[in-house]
């Protein structure tokens, strides 16, 4: 079965983290591919505190050879 590869659904979370400018907390935050938006449930006085509890919560660190990359012809052009 070939599928147009416009038609690929990403299904991954998206994570991205933020520090509070206002006492240098940081906080995580996963975005599913329905939109809702999950956070971390406080701040955290590092960024390594706030990523060990986002793993956690499902968060994986990729090597960059462990990436998934589709073979789509010119993915990384």
């Amino acid at each position: 079965m070939h599928r147009d590869h416009n038609e690929v659904l990403d299904r991954r979370r998206q994570w991205s983290f933020s520090l509070r400018e206002s006492d240098g907390c940081w906080a995580w935050h996963m975005a599913s591919p329905a939109g809702t938006v999950t956070s971390s449930p406080c701040h955290f006085k590092t960024l390594d505190e706030c990523i060990a509890d986002a793993t956690k919560h499902g968060y994986v660190i990729y090597e960059d050879k462990e990436r998934r990359r589709p073979d789509f012809p010119g993915w990384d052009d």
